[in-house]
């Protein structure tokens, strides 16, 4: 499912056990797939990033 569709995310595959019939705990959801790293990072916004060269004066 997560292989699939790589937008789900922990909530959508619990919502989507819990419609199969096969209910989950959202922790539980969260940690197998932080395990088998199916949790994908995205950048969210368009800020500006410092590269930590901050003069204090």
């Amino acid at each position: 499912m997560v292989l699939k569709w790589s937008g789900y995310g922990d909530r959508r595959v619990t919502h989507e056990l819990a419609r199969r019939g096969r209910p989950a705990n959202h922790k539980r959801v969260l940690r197998v797939m932080r395990e088998r790293r199916l949790i994908l990072l995205r950048c969210r916004g368009g800020g500006v990033q410092s590269d930590g060269q901050w003069r204090l004066t």
